[in-house]
């Protein structure tokens, strides 16, 4: 059998190809209603612990446009956002009210738009005032 040698960038390239594979396969296994990126974004909007390559995933999420406007429309629909709080408890962030969080999500959403120029603003108080009439 033949040997191959690989570099150290290239292994951890292929650990970490082999976990997104994995938490791609799991986020359609457990039939969430949101993608893992829009999860994990909120969950740094909220500023939850996510670290490692979750941490990863969710600065990139931040960043982009689509997930964004995904993540505003889910926070700002009432279904949407039931179902976001639902998917972000089965993943294991337990701490996942966002009702609690809407200043600190607001001021995150606004500070990651405006680093990357996406456009995208969010109001904490009308954020809430939404929240609020829905229930």
């Amino acid at each position: 059998m033949k040997r191959l040698k690989i570099t150290n960038e290239q292994y951890n390239r292929i650990i970490l190809h082999e976990q997104k594979s994995r938490i791609l396969m799991e986020v359609e296994e457990k039939g969430l209603n949101h993608s893992n990126e829009v999860l994990l974004g909120v969950a740094k909007l909220m500023g939850l612990d996510v670290k490692g390559f979750n941490e990863k995933t969710a600065d990139k999420a931040l960043t982009n446009p689509k997930v964004m406007k995904s993540i505003k429309d889910s926070l700002e629909s009432e279904t949407k956002r039931q179902e976001l709080m639902d998917d972000l408890k089965s993943k294991g962030f337990t701490d996942s009210n966002v009702l609690y969080k809407a200043e600190t999500i607001a001021k995150n959403f606004n500070k990651y738009s405006k680093e990357n120029k996406l456009g995208y603003t969010m109001d904490n108080f009308s954020l809430v005032k939404k929240m609020l009439e829905d229930k």
